[in-house]
């Protein structure tokens, strides 16, 4: 099975009040609470633009915990298109593991002061007996002077910008960088040329593969942690892998749900658990009215609807459910129509007065009582 999307247990309120909130609340023995809630699309209990928010509340005399059981980052996401869409997504901030804060779409904007403890970036800003030791930055556009004592290109540490102006080189076999009176130039012929050659040596050290594929006719064998360092590896999983098939001969676990091969008669679709549910939709979310036909099958220990099959049609005009057989090719036996009306066609007999059952439990159609 390939299928996209999600398996959802859902609580939805109808009621669409001003004062109207849904709440998922736990309380503890002194009465305590901690709740996820979302308001109504009118709410405005508390002030304009408050419906449709999602709240995280915690009504406790102390302090709100996130805890990530591994050494792993907190992200924080959102979709650019705002279209409710789950697979857009955008990472804004990222809190790593070891304390770091990282926006990568870069920008703080702050009203107020930004105060550090530690030695970091913005505890040496400002600061004439301590100043930055170290920035590390794509480009430094500068109208003024850079002043330094040296600097360091590609490892050589030049303190004479004749050094430079000499056509010395700053790497073993050959010049990277030249200047003339006012400005200094890359010399990308060379620096492409090096890039090359290291492309067609047999030792792959420290080499990032150039091209967007590339052919190995032996085996990749690698000591570090890098993307082949993880493959079979189980205290490392790979958390995102891009592949145009996967084969899988034995189990397949997404969530709740397992794919396997249980028994002589081939694959099964299954749940780890009997309070949950199986449901297939034709549409991006599960709403009613239904945007595409769907089939809905609960474990005899869910909460909602236990043990039930729901058969969906697409709520839209002409949607209906329609069962279907025959030998030669298929043909339509029982249709339940968008309004409720049933149809059931190739039936024996004649007439239209009656649908009788006889003595094997067959239906049949007469013009007289059955």
């Amino acid at each position: 099975m390939n299928q996209s999307g999600f398996i959802r247990n859902i609580l939805k309120n109808q009621d669409s009040g001003p004062t109207t909130t849904i709440l998922q609340t736990l309380e503890n023995d002194l009465g305590y609470q901690f709740s996820m809630g979302l308001t109504s699309s009118t709410f405005n209990t508390t002030g304009p633009n408050r419906n449709n928010r999602g709240v995280i509340s915690l009504n406790s005399p102390s302090s709100m915990g996130f805890l990530i059981r591994y050494n792993k980052p907190f992200s924080w996401v959102i979709n650019p298109a705002n279209d409710g869409d789950l697979l857009n997504q955008t990472e804004i901030m990222r809190l790593e593991p070891e304390g770091n804060l990282i926006l990568p779409l870069g920008g703080i904007n702050t009203s107020g002061n930004i105060t550090t403890i530690g030695a970091g970036f913005f505890g040496f800003l400002g600061s004439l007996t301590s100043r930055t030791t170290k920035l590390f930055v794509q480009d430094i556009d500068a109208s003024g002077n850079i002043n330094a004592s040296n600097y360091t290109l590609n490892g050589t540490t030049i303190t004479d910008w004749d050094e430079i102006s000499s056509g010395k080189s700053l790497t073993a076999g050959g010049v990277y960088l030249y200047n003339d009176s006012n400005s200094v130039y890359l010399n990308e012929t060379k620096l492409n040329s090096t890039i090359d050659a290291r492309a067609t040596t047999p030792n792959l050290t420290n080499y990032a593969l150039k091209n967007q594929s590339e052919i190995f006719t032996g085996n990749i064998t690698t000591t570090q942690t890098g993307f082949f360092g993880y493959l079979g590896s189980l205290t490392s999983k790979i958390t995102q892998l891009f592949v145009q098939q996967i084969d899988v001969s034995t189990n397949a676990t997404i969530e709740a749900l397992i794919i396997k091969r249980y028994d002589a008669f081939g694959p099964v679709i299954l749940l780890n658990s009997t309070a949950d549910a199986i449901r297939i939709y034709a549409a991006p979310n599960i709403t009613n009215p239904a945007q595409g036909a769907g089939i809905q099958v609960f474990g005899n220990a869910e909460g909602f609807f236990p043990g039930d099959v729901y058969i969906d049609s697409g709520s839209t005009s002409g949607g209906q459910i329609i069962m279907r057989t025959g030998t030669t090719g298929l043909n339509d036996r029982m249709i339940v129509e968008d309004d409720g009306r049933v149809r059931i066609l190739n039936l024996t007999g004649s007439g239209n007065d009656y649908v009788c059952v006889d003595a094997n439990g067959y239906l049949f159609r007469s013009n007289t009582a059955c």
